[in-house]
C-alpha cells in the first residue's frame, strides 16, 4: 500500500515537472489504444447512468439563460431552419411524414421570386401545406407554398393550391 502511494505521488511529481512531455504521451497512447479506451468509457457510462443524468441536468440549468440565448439568436438568424424544424416535428407527432430542409425551402421561395402565391406581395413568407397536416397532409417539400403570415392564417386548414396559378 505505501508503494501504491509512493508510485502515484512520483507518477504526479513527474507529469507536474514535464506538462508537454506528459501531453504528447497521453494523446499517443489514446491514438494508439482508442478500442480499449472506448471500453472503458463506454463501462464507466453504463455504470454512471444516474451520476451522467444529474450531471447534464445540473449543467443544463446552470447553464439555462446562455443555451436558451443562443437557441433565440440562432432562430433569429435562420429563421427557414426553424421553420423547418417545427414542421418536421408536428408531421412526425400526427405521423404524418415527411419533412423539408431551409435549403429547399429557400429554393421554392426563390422559385416563385419570394413573392406570397396568394396575393402576390414581397412580405415574409411562412411555409403553408397545401393539404394541411390536420387533414393528412405530409411535410414534403412536394406539399408545401410560400404564402404571407395574413394569406397563411386566412386559408387556415383549406386545401387551396396556389401554385397551379403561377
Amino acid at each position: 500500500m505505501k508503494t501504491l502511494k509512493y508510485m502515484r505521488e512520483y507518477s504526479a511529481k513527474t507529469r507536474a515537472r514535464n506538462p508537454e512531455k506528459n501531453r504528447e504521451y497521453q494523446k499517443k497512447w489514446r491514438k494508439a489504444n482508442r478500442k480499449k479506451l472506448n471500453a472503458m468509457v463506454a463501462d464507466w457510462a453504463k455504470r454512471n447512468k444516474n451520476r451522467i443524468k444529474k450531471n447534464n441536468a445540473a449543467r443544463y440549468l446552470r447553464d439555462k439563460e446562455r443555451i436558451d440565448k443562443r437557441n433565440r439568436e440562432y432562430r433569429k438568424a435562420h429563421p427557414e431552419a426553424a421553420n423547418a424544424r417545427t414542421h418536421k416535428r408536428r408531421a412526425a407527432k400526427t405521423k404524418a411524414g415527411g419533412a423539408y430542409t431551409s435549403a429547399q425551402w429557400i429554393a421554392l421561395c426563390n422559385k416563385y421570386h419570394n413573392r406570397c402565391l396568394c396575393c402576390g406581395k414581397k412580405k415574409k413568407l411562412t411555409p403553408d401545406h397545401v393539404i394541411p397536416i390536420a387533414k393528412g397532409g405530409s411535410s414534403n417539400i412536394s406539399n408545401i407554398q410560400p404564402l404571407c403570415m395574413p394569406c397563411n392564417a386566412h386559408k387556415h386548414t383549406g386545401t387551396t393550391d396556389f401554385r397551379k396559378q403561377h
